[in-house]
């Protein structure tokens, strides 16, 4: 019978679909219309990072959402475009494109896709005889419907289902308001109804806070790496600063008057090898850049071949599968204005014209952050007071002593605590710090730990402050059973402004203590730490790495918007013992009081 019911069904399993790198090689030329500059068979030869993420379009490839967090000049469009083609013939699906305005997608639509469409007969083959269904916003194709909007159109955005999905320059979208989520979060919510969506974003970064690039780092993050000529160390291509200056140009372009011959700086420029300081040209970077399996084609062993070629190397292991991200900067395009060169000088033009924001985002597909404070670890070791170790009070700070105070920082796994000497001037030793279990586990800490000063006097904790944010009524809880030691605490994202008191509704009698992060940071990090003001800050001899770490790393960051420059402090995951350290600050603060 099984047999039977087989002939009669015939072979019901799919057709193999093609590989979309050669699919597309083989069937898009690109006509001077579309591609004034480059017109011809579409290649990968000198672009060989294209490969991987167009082959993330073939309906096994296993991919959800692809990230392309590319630099200019680098074909981002391009990919997309090879994409849509290939699933327009191979795996028709409902597809929604979504342009920054509606009048960029019209303008995209009808001088490049509909072009590209019309003189390449794989794709006209699908086009509807009615020519009044190919519009330039909608294209009623035979087995699918293309639709092309703007990001400031909600309603567009939100009016039809679709399987695939392409966000081209996300970080020009429109952003979320008090009455819509962001286009980049509606468009995607067009993509539930179907159970195999891809979802492709696309665009140069802007700032570290923009969706677009959170969303990169929450995939694999992928980075083409490439060899060297010269010893074949792997290594991205990075504009590295400092002591890791890898654009290397000649110093005597400058002049005396310390402007740059940008002439001289476009010919001396060069890369220079991570590994073996070798000097990588302009010349080098095609074969560089070539894939395993085009070194393969080139009549290269495997072995060889996967010795000598360019490789996507994911760099978030964590990320959910289907989630797959791809950075690449301007430094591995083949176009003239992307030499080393070219690069120097848009480099040198950046700083003088408009700082590093315009380099940095079009050229790096980096976000733009300078940071006018950065807590480096020797920073915080400079704390350290040969005076007292840990669990003393230091001596210096009796004559003036004010209390102790215990402040902690709870969480899911566990409360980082702290117990700091305070002086009356606000001078301020850590003399104390450890990690409890539960909040409650602080309780006998605050009531039954003594320290000692000279002699034989032994101090206690005169009261506690911790921070509320954690699981709020609990703590509220928590400090009422205290019975006053113990107060709540919560970080405001004011910009401006100390600290201020309210009651707790919820629990009669308890006093919230409000204080500005952003200034009682400034206070911590830039001026008792970075520029060592009185009044100072110190840490016992012992400070433990936990305690340096949780200081360490802290950065206050400027951005551009078209408001003017914002400061704001960087989100650090691991600086609970920081957290702390920073409410004994606001102790002071609130006993000047």
């Amino acid at each position: 019978m099984t047999d039977l019911l087989g002939e009669f069904l015939g072979d019901l399993s799919l057709p193999e679909l093609p590989d979309p790198v050669a699919w597309c090689e083989e069937n898009i030329e690109f006509s001077p219309r579309v591609s004034p500059n480059q017109p011809g068979r579409f290649s990968t030869l000198l672009r060989p990072y294209m490969r991987e993420p167009l082959q993330q379009f073939h309906p096994e490839s296993g991919c959800t959402d692809l990230t392309l967090c590319w630099g200019s000049q680098c074909a981002k469009t391009t990919v997309s475009m090879m994409g849509m083609a290939y699933k327009l013939v191979n795996d028709p699906s409902p597809t929604l494109v979504v342009m920054p305005t509606e009048a960029l997608g019209r303008s995209w639509s009808q001088t490049r896709w509909i072009p590209l469409i019309e003189d390449n007969p794989a794709l006209s083959a699908h086009m509807p005889e009615n020519k009044d269904l190919m519009k330039a916003l909608e294209m009623q194709f035979a087995r699918q419907t293309t639709t092309v909007v703007g990001s400031n159109s909600p309603a567009n955005l939100a009016s039809r289902p679709v399987q695939t999905l392409i966000l081209d320059e996300c970080c020009k979208f429109a952003r979320a308001s008090t009455d819509e989520s962001s286009a980049m979060k509606l468009a995607e919510q067009r993509t539930k109804t179907f159970s195999r969506s891809l979802r492709v974003k696309m665009s140069t970064p802007t700032t570290a806070e923009h969706e677009f690039w959170l969303d990169f780092q929450a995939g694999d993050q992928r980075y083409f790496e490439v060899p060297c000529p010269e010893c074949g160390g792997r290594f991205t291509f990075e504009h590295g600063q400092g002591e890791n200056k890898t654009l290397i140009w000649d110093p005597e372009a400058k002049g005396k008057d310390g402007i740059w011959d940008k002439e001289k700086v476009r010919q001396s420029a060069h890369y220079r090898c991570p590994h073996c300081e070798f000097q990588i040209r302009d010349h080098h970077k095609p074969a560089m850049m070539l894939t395993p399996e085009q070194w393969h084609e080139r009549g290269s062993s495997l072995k060889e071949a996967d010795k000598k070629g360019a490789l996507w190397i994911a760099r978030n292991p964590s990320a959910p599968y289907g989630r797959r991200s791809y950075h690449l900067n301007s430094f591995y395009s083949p176009d003239v204005q992307c030499s080393f060169g070219n690069l120097a000088v848009r480099f040198l033009e950046s700083i003088d014209l408009f700082g590093l924001q315009d380099y940095n985002n079009g050229w790096m597909a980096l976000p733009h952050q300078e940071s006018t404070v950065n807590v480096k670890e020797e920073k915080i070791h400079a704390l350290r007071c040969k005076e007292y170790r840990l669990g003393q009070i230091p001596p210096f700070l009796l004559e003036k002593f004010g209390f102790l105070v215990l402040t902690a920082d709870p969480g899911q796994d566990q409360t980082h605590w702290v117990v700091s000497a305070v002086a009356r001037d606000g001078e301020i030793a850590v003399i104390d710090c450890g990690t409890v279990l539960a909040p409650e586990d602080l309780l006998p800490i605050l009531n039954g730990k003594t320290y000692k000063g000279t002699g034989d006097s032994d101090w206690p904790i005169g009261f506690g402050i911790v921070d509320s944010g954690w699981q709020t009524d609990r703590l509220y809880d928590l400090c009422v059973r205290s019975r006053g030691k113990l107060w709540p605490s919560k970080g405001s994202v004011a910009s401006f402004g100390t600290w201020s008191t309210s009651q707790v509704k919820t629990h009669r009698g308890l006093v919230l203590h409000t204080y500005v992060d952003y200034t009682l940071k400034l206070s911590l990090y830039l001026e008792k730490i970075e520029k060592r003001l009185a009044p100072l800050l110190h840490l016992p001899d012992d400070a433990p790495a936990a305690l340096i770490h949780g200081l360490t790393g802290q950065q206050l960051l400027e951005t551009r918007t078209p408001r003017g420059t914002t400061k704001y402090w960087k989100e650090i995951r691991e600086d609970h013992y920081g957290d702390c350290v920073k409410l004994a600050v606001l102790s002071h603060w609130i006993a000047k009081k």
